[in-house]
């Protein structure tokens, strides 16, 4: 019986050769494909790259926080970034809109949400009550290397009165 096994396990090891397809992903340059910014009027715009950076917390020191940003040669100096999230390192899971932050004194929220659509002058956050879907957080961490990987499907509404903005996709990427 065990000569038959090991007969077995030869000629499928044998049968797995370079006949198989390999999977390549959809965008190799990317750990993930984007995000999609669609506005009330139909209009959309996307957000393609971004990096992770850990940065210590304004509110706990002692404690850092992961936040992703468009990168730096993206950033025009008299704008802020079109999109941000911070994490607390560790954290995963969904997270259902609005997110609720956390009191200044008591630290660091798990996870904050703002976009800026520059054209519209809209300031959005996944915080304003209007705020709806979720964002769900795969991997935050700051060690060995910044690293924040998410994805969502929310409505995020304005900070200052104007209308929301769809947002879906992902985004994943590794410290610069």
């Amino acid at each position: 019986m065990r000569l038959l096994g090991l007969l077995l396990l030869v000629c499928v090891a044998a049968a797995c050769g370079d006949d198989y397809a390999t999977l390549e992903p959809r965008n190799p340059d990317r750990a993930a494909d984007g995000l999609v910014f669609t506005r009330a009027d139909g209009s959309s715009y996307e957000l393609l790259d971004a990096v992770a950076t850990c940065i210590p917390s304004e509110q706990k020191p002692g404690v850092d926080i992961v936040r992703l940003i468009p990168p730096a040669d993206a950033e025009d100096s008299h704008h802020p970034p079109l999109f941000m999230v911070e994490a607390l390192p560790g954290v995963t899971g969904d997270y259902p809109l609005p997110l609720h932050e956390r009191d200044d004194d008591a630290g660091p929220s798990d996870l904050t949400l703002f976009a800026l659509d520059a054209r519209r002058k809209n300031e959005l956050s996944g915080s304003v009550e209007e705020g709806a879907g979720k964002v769900t957080v795969r991997e935050a961490t700051c060690d060995p290397e910044p690293r924040l990987s998410i994805t969502i499907d929310a409505r995020l509404a304005s900070e200052i009165g104007l209308p929301p903005v769809r947002v879906r996709g992902g985004m994943a990427t590794t410290g610069r």
